[in-house]
């Protein structure tokens, strides 16, 4: 706001420099009177997004009952719009949450997430399509807890006795199917909010890697390009080698038959040895 009153008064002054040179003078108090009006003008402005943004936020609050203490503090106490484009930025943010797919995703969480979790532990057991299902909901959760929403769903403790012993669940029986490294993959390329998961899923993808190694590299023969590229990072911990990751699959290309499996071998050693 201040550059564009200032490049105004200057722009002013400009004019009645000009204007002295055809006789028609800018007077002192007229250049005042342009600067004050664009700087009523701006006030408006700001005035009109402020009321735009609290009834946006009303939408959403009536929407999310249960967090409209989280996000008044996200959005007003923790990164609170001093400008009218800071606003109208997060205007464009709550008004996602407010899309049909978003409540209902939200409501899908909920509802389902804890029951799931409850029921995996119960057993001590999982299936591939509960694997599938807790990748896909926790994902969610992850990033709605990311905009301040479901915050409280998950306690501390349920985060441990729940959460990450479900994926210690999934780590072993990633030994019979290769479905559920990949559900464990999809957590690990999702989850950012719960900073400690973040770094620990990492760790889950390579236990799961290791007890079927065959699996993974089959996984890994089936994709080309940057999908095959990206794979080949899951069997590092943050692109770093894993020595024993290496080792592992040069001893597994060794006692491969088939020609293409062990030419797989040979480039996934290569590229988990030598990242780039």
């Amino acid at each position: 706001m201040k550059s564009a009153i200032s490049f105004l008064i200057l722009s002013t002054l400009l004019f009645s420099c000009e204007g002295s040179r055809t006789g028609k003078p800018e007077t002192t108090e007229q250049v005042a009177e342009v600067s004050a009006n664009q700087t009523a003008d701006s006030d408006s402005e700001l005035s009109e997004k402020s009321k735009d943004l609290v009834e946006t936020f009303e939408k959403v609050s009536k929407t999310y009952p249960a967090d409209s203490a989280y996000l008044r503090g996200f959005y007003f106490e923790r990164h609170p719009a001093k400008t009218a484009v800071e606003m109208q930025q997060q205007i464009n943010q709550m008004e996602t949450l407010l899309y049909p797919e978003t409540v209902a995703k939200y409501k899908e969480v909920s509802v389902q997430l804890k029951p799931l979790l409850n029921e995996i532990l119960k057993t001590s057991a999982v299936t591939k399509a509960q694997a599938v299902k807790f990748a896909y909901l926790y994902s969610a959760y992850d990033q709605f807890s990311g905009r301040a929403l479901l915050k409280g769903f998950l306690s501390e403790d349920e985060n441990y006795s729940l959460v990450w012993r479900t994926m210690e669940i999934m780590v072993a029986a990633s030994k019979s199917d290769t479905s559920y490294i990949s559900s464990l993959i999809d957590l690990d390329n999702a989850i950012s909010t719960n900073v400690e998961l973040a770094e620990k899923v990492g760790e889950f993808v390579i236990d799961a890697i290791k007890n079927n190694p065959t699996g993974f590299l089959e996984m890994y023969s089936l994709r080309s390009g940057k999908a095959r590229d990206e794979l080949a990072t899951h069997a590092m911990l943050w692109e770093d080698p894993v020595p024993e990751m290496v080792s592992m699959f040069e001893e597994l290309k060794l006692a491969l038959k088939d020609s293409s499996m062990r030419s797989a071998a040979d480039e996934l050693v290569t590229q988990i040895s030598n990242p780039l």
